[in-house]
């Protein structure tokens, strides 16, 4: 898997690179994740929040407290498209989940 993948949102506003291979890749099938993403599943590779570059467009960020922990996600989405991009988190502010629909080629992760 390559150090630094690129991609962006549907419309292509938004783009980032990201520096250094994912500490994780996950799918995650919570009620959470069903409807942040609407379907059956969210994907997600998760990274050092410094190891993300964010270098066009603007995003906003929805708060959302969770049932299980209580603690807010938060979820970046683009302005003019609404693409879902990323996901940060109050229990984990090191770290950054980059929605793996968004990669260039999504298949490097």
């Amino acid at each position: 898997m390559p150090n630094q993948l690129e991609g962006g949102c549907l419309c292509g506003a938004v783009r980032f690179k990201t520096r250094q291979a994912p500490m994780r890749t996950l799918v995650c099938h919570c009620t959470f994740c069903q409807r942040v993403t609407g379907s059956s599943f969210y994907a997600e590779s998760m990274f050092a929040n410094d190891a993300v570059v964010f270098n066009a467009g603007q995003m906003s960020c929805y708060e959302h407290v969770s049932d299980s922990s209580q603690k807010k996600v938060y979820v970046h989405f683009c302005t003019r498209c609404g693409t879902t991009v990323s996901l940060t988190f109050e229990r984990w502010p090191a770290v950054r989940a980059i929605s793996r629909g968004c990669y260039d080629a999504p298949d490097a992760v």
